[in-house]
């Protein structure tokens, strides 16, 4: 059996502890939405990578307008693949 320690969370973007590379809560722990700023942003935005023609910009860590229509395009993806459990919103939710 492994663990999931700071150094696995840290390899798939989620810093904790002493490996938290930004100043702010984790990432996935709250809500995100638009004109949100923050380091959790900027792990996000990278996250999006098969929608970053819709971002259009290097992660810069600002719940810009581009990174909404990102989430929502990746929602409306889930949705079409059958996958019913997020709202179709531009909204990073709790879970997302």
């Amino acid at each position: 059996m492994r663990i999931v320690d700071t150094e696995n969370c840290f390899l798939i973007g989620q810093g904790i502890g002493s490996k938290t590379p930004y100043d702010g809560p984790i990432y996935g722990s709250h809500q995100l939405q638009q004109d949100n700023p923050g380091g959790d942003v900027t792990v996000l935005q990278p996250a999006c990578f098969r929608y970053a023609s819709i971002i259009g910009h290097p992660a810069h860590g600002i719940f810009d307008s581009a990174t909404a229509s990102a989430v929502l395009a990746f929602k409306q993806d889930l949705e079409s693949n059958g996958d019913s459990g997020f709202p179709s919103s531009n909204i990073a939710e709790f879970g997302f």
